[in-house]
């Protein structure tokens, strides 16, 4: 598999022969037995980014440094576990096969075996960009126009009443337990019959950060990050990033998630999203 660097000299991209309109790249957030406990991340705010070498704090086994090295992955302790930043994957069936490799070698590794998820506040965080989005118009925050009219209409079709049995079961995460299940709750801003959210629902909507208008070193992404950290929700999110993420290039209104699966059903692929037993509750 041939690997480039991007312009920026930070991020890999992986060569592609098929290259699609919307490109994808993750991160998993994995717990780790830290082995030195004077890790920057004991003493910083869950809710700050905080990042560590993991070679000076985690043991991993020799498969999985030769997986980060040959596959171009970005590889941090956060806070939480070892956070896997992937490459740019130009199409979904090379972001799945990649993924569902990781899987298997972290599940086999002796460091991050161990899913103790009661303990930590780690999460899958799925990027996604599309070609047609201008990169060089940007509104006063630095993120691209149409990536923010994106996302923007991504946050009020999932934040729908309607939706908010869906992302909750969805996202693996659950009702109680640390701060980040906020990530998938929805704001259910249209309960009176309102037909767009209001500025103050807007705010409340960013500040819970289910998805946020972000880049990969300048390149406008929409990421997607209500999922909890299991890994049976890897492939799921990333293939939800990539059809959602294609669907609402087609939008120019806010949709009900019913739409979207209602155009998903129509897809040739997506197959791991389509079994996922919280269609059920759309």
């Amino acid at each position: 598999m041939a690997l480039t660097l991007d312009n920026s000299g930070s991020f890999t991209r992986v060569a592609t022969k098929r290259k699609t309109k919307v490109s994808v790249g993750f991160e998993w957030e994995i717990p780790a037995d830290i082995q030195e406990r004077s890790c920057c991340c004991d003493d910083c705010d869950p809710d700050d980014e905080c990042y560590c070498d993991y070679e000076e704090y985690v043991e991993m086994d020799t498969a999985t440094e030769d997986f980060i090295s040959t596959h171009g992955f970005r590889t941090h302790i956060e806070c939480g576990g070892v956070e896997f930043a992937s490459p740019i994957f130009g199409n979904i069936p090379t972001a799945r096969r990649i993924a569902n490799a990781l899987k298997e070698v972290s599940l086999k590794d002796r460091a991050l075996g161990q899913r103790d998820y009661d303990e930590h506040c780690c999460g899958i965080h799925v990027h996604a960009g599309y070609a047609g989005w201008e990169p060089n118009e940007r509104h006063q925050y630095g993120i691209p126009v149409d990536v923010d009219a994106a996302y923007k209409q991504v946050t009020g079709m999932l934040n729908r009443k309607s939706s908010a049995a869906f992302v909750m079961e969805f996202s693996g995460r659950e009702q109680g337990g640390y701060s980040y299940k906020d990530q998938a709750r929805s704001t259910c801003w249209d309960a009176k019959g309102a037909t767009t959210p209001s500025e103050d629902q807007q705010v409340i909507i960013r500040d819970r950060q289910m998805v946020r208008p972000n880049c990969f070193n300048g390149v406008g992404t929409v990421e997607y990050r209500l999922w909890y950290t299991a890994e049976d929700r890897l492939l799921p999110a990333i293939e939800f990033a990539h059809a959602c993420t294609t669907f609402i290039t087609t939008r120019k209104d806010i949709p009900f998630l019913k739409d979207f699966k209602v155009w998903l059903d129509k897809q040739a692929g997506y197959r791991i999203l389509k079994q996922d037993e919280a269609w059920a509750l759309v």
